[in-house]
């Protein structure tokens, strides 16, 4: 007989006691700290630099641009924790959103989530990821269909791991993260060298005057793209 189920007969009647149905712990402190990580400075994090500084147009209006997407992140970041220790259930917005005001609204936010946000996300993170694949590969940018065929089979493939192997999928997102912390790593070291050995003329004109004249649009594109690259939908 299960833990936490009882069971008495009287003639052919039985009754059965179960406890609280919940969700099996399976992911550790590790695993939780590399799927953040993962999600905070996603793949988008090697695309979105060259979209910001083209609507920006100056490298001190991009770094500015890159801390006011960061604090937007972080005002959620508190918001979501604060909501996590007054309702401490699994779902996100979606369990709060249900608990604050019913069955309908969070059926309705959990819906637009999944269609709105949840698949155009999955699905660019599996072509960027099928894009720099092939690419280095092949050696030159691949055929369009080439790249939509390996996004499909890998976004098939992860969400497909995910149903029914939760634990592996810990496994494999905790390597991914390490490899994407040591190729920032890379970058941020190869840049520091550059600046040390005196290579500074992309400083020298931080605020050109082409950036006096940037209209509302363009900053809020740019705002956008550090909101999504920090994690934030």
């Amino acid at each position: 007989m299960e833990q936490g189920e009882s069971e008495s007969r009287t003639g052919t009647v039985v009754v059965n006691e179960v406890g609280d149905v919940r969700l099996k712990k399976s992911i550790s402190f590790l695993h939780c700290t590399t799927i953040l990580i993962s999600m905070t400075g996603h793949i988008s994090i090697f695309i979105t630099p060259t979209a910001i500084f083209r609507y920006t147009e100056s490298v001190a209006i991009s770094l500015l641009i890159w801390c006011i997407g960061g604090l937007i992140n972080m005002g959620v970041c508190l918001c979501f924790t604060e909501m996590g220790t007054i309702y401490p259930k699994a779902g996100g917005g979606y369990a709060y959103v249900l608990k604050v005001f019913g069955d309908l609204p969070g059926f309705m936010i959990m819906f637009g989530y999944i269609i709105m946000i949840c698949c155009p996300f999955w699905a660019f993170v599996a072509y960027i990821a099928s894009l720099y694949t092939i690419q280095p590969i092949l050696g030159c940018r691949p055929s369009e269909a080439a790249i939509k065929l390996l996004a499909s089979w890998i976004l098939v493939t992860l969400v497909a791991l995910n149903c029914v192997y939760m634990k592996y999928v810990t496994k494999v997102q905790t390597f991914l993260s390490v490899t994407k912390i040591i190729a920032l790593l890379i970058i941020i070291t190869g840049g520091a060298v550059h600046l040390i050995q005196g290579e500074t003329e992309n400083l020298e004109n931080a605020f050109p005057h082409t950036a006096e004249n940037l209209e509302p649009g363009n900053l809020a594109m740019a705002v956008f793209y550090s909101v999504f690259t920090y994690g934030g939908w």
